[in-house]
């Protein structure tokens, strides 16, 4: 009994020894993956600001993927914008923008600026809204998304620069971007729309008819209350309008619509062929509550 005992009190010790030294082994394995991440981190982020690095674009993958944030990124950032650049520069500079430090109201201005250099571009034609016209350029349309997840900061910047005598035409256009947040620039766009360009004047009247609009709407909403459709709704109807709105008459018809993975029709609920923002807002909002 008593060897008994002893053998089995040798086999605990024993495995208490191991036990520790895996775990001491363990230990070390961790400490071991932290240096190495942290060697790996310094080398993507290193290669994605060297564009001659032959990991250059799949570094800027791995940072903006694992949310690398660093303030190195900052300066390479600057350098594409304010000018026309090579697309795959624009590219790199707008991935790496998401994971720089910059504040938001230098990213405004860096993307107002590229954003600018397509004011020629733009006023060469007058078919098409701004919205209409960005989505056949996917580099505006980038830009236009980013400036859209920044509306606050994106009416500030505005409001600089539409209260010069000849602002661009596009970034006069552009104020629609702000959305919900463009109440200060409906007096600067009211002064462009009575003395601009004809292009100016245009931009101004389409930016205006929707800014008042979904001011208008957001109005109803808040002394309705709750049961008015949400900012959020209102934003999404007005984006979907917006986008195949052709005419740009703040509605969609048929023709229009014919385009969309869903059909629409269904929301026309005053059967007058068209559809509304706030018929498609309020379309929404039913097949959501189902």
């Amino acid at each position: 009994m008593r060897r008994t005992l002893i053998q089995i009190t040798t086999v605990f010790v024993v495995m208490g020894f191991c036990t520790s030294s895996l775990l001491g082994q363990e230990s070390e394995h961790l400490a071991i993956d932290d240096a190495v991440l942290a060697e790996f981190r310094e080398l993507v982020c290193d290669a994605a600001i060297d564009d001659q690095s032959p990991i250059h674009d799949q570094a800027v993958g791995i940072v903006v993927n694992r949310n690398y944030n660093d303030p190195r990124f900052d300066d390479f950032v600057r350098q594409p914008f304010g000018g026309q650049s090579k697309e795959s520069s624009f590219n790199t500079a707008m991935n790496l923008m998401t994971v720089s430090s910059l504040p938001n109201g230098e990213k405004v201005q860096l993307l107002l600026d590229s954003l600018a250099t397509w004011n020629e571009e733009y006023e060469l034609q007058d078919e098409l809204s701004f919205i209409g016209w960005s989505a056949q350029k996917p580099e505006v349309t980038r830009l236009n998304q980013s400036l859209v997840s920044m509306k606050k900061e994106l009416a500030r910047e505005l409001e600089k620069r539409l209260a010069v005598d000849e602002p661009p035409t596009i970034l006069v256009a552009a104020a629609e971007l702000s959305e919900d947040e463009s109440l200060p620039l409906v007096p600067l766009l009211l002064a462009v729309a009575k003395k601009g360009s004809p292009q100016r004047k245009r931009a101004a009247v389409t930016a205006l008819d929707h800014s008042i609009l979904l001011l208008h709407q957001h109005a109803q909403a808040a002394i309705a209350g709750p049961s008015m459709f949400n900012a959020k709704t209102i934003a999404y109807a007005t984006k979907i309008i917006a986008r195949y709105d052709t005419d740009a008459d703040q509605a969609i018809t048929a023709a229009e619509w014919s385009k969309m993975l869903v059909d629409p029709s269904p929301a026309d609920t005053n059967q007058d062929g068209k559809v509304t923002v706030s018929e498609y807002a309020s379309w929404m909002e039913k097949r959501s509550s189902r």
